[in-house]
């Protein structure tokens, strides 16, 4: 009789620990659902805020099929990423060199140099089969959601992404000019290179995967 108790109970204590389980694991899926939902609000808010502020300042954003957007800003073409309160700018294949140029080292410099001055970070691409090489601008931004001056805050962004153009020339061209005059008389880094728009997709995406 003692020994049937001790089953029943051995069962009993079973069966009421697997029931707490489960019901932590209830809660648990609960919990990762609301956190799911929480984040997709907390994304759409996101993006409602950047396009309030990018058609305050005349842009026409575009919503891509995997929920980035491109636009266009004073003749200039962007491409931008989210991720929850986060803001990813791109400006895409802007200038480009061939790494046989004499000057590609000089290049590298005053991109590292630049990188180190300003918020926007330029990044290379790794050559193609020709040896060309694009120049892209990236600027990671924050958006809380408490946050109310949006529009100013893309518009002095943007400027940034200009400004680092320039200032990259400025370092480039000091850099050639430091090593005699032949090399001041050749084109500053390749801004007169064409980027179609099926190449410049192709290495935004290339560089972006390598960024992820």
């Amino acid at each position: 009789m003692e020994a049937v108790l001790f089953i029943v109970g051995a069962v009993l204590l079973f069966y009421i620990s697997w029931r707490l389980n489960n019901k932590g694991s209830e809660k648990n899926l609960m919990s990762t659902q609301e956190i799911e939902k929480e984040e997709e609000r907390i994304l759409m808010n996101t993006k409602k805020k950047v396009v309030r502020a990018l058609r305050n300042l005349e842009c026409r954003p575009k919503e891509n099929s995997e929920g980035s957007m491109d636009f266009s800003y004073q003749g200039e073409n962007f491409h931008l990423d989210f991720s929850g309160y986060g803001v990813r700018i791109w400006d895409l294949c802007w200038a480009g060199m061939n790494t046989s140029d004499v000057n590609f080292p000089k290049l590298q410099q005053a991109v590292n140099l630049t990188n180190f001055d300003l918020g926007p970070t330029l990044l290379l691409t790794m050559p193609n089969k020709d040896g060309d090489m694009a120049l892209h601008t990236r600027y990671d931004l924050m958006i809380p959601s408490n946050f109310n001056d949006t529009e100013n805050y893309l518009q002095v962004s943007l400027g940034r992404c200009f400004q680092i153009k320039e200032e990259l020339r400025r370092n480039f061209n000091e850099l050639l000019t430091n090593q005699g005059d032949t090399a001041k008389k050749r084109n500053p880094i390749g801004f007169n290179a064409n980027c179609d728009t099926e190449k410049q997709k192709e290495s935004g995406e290339e560089k972006k995967s390598e960024n992820n």
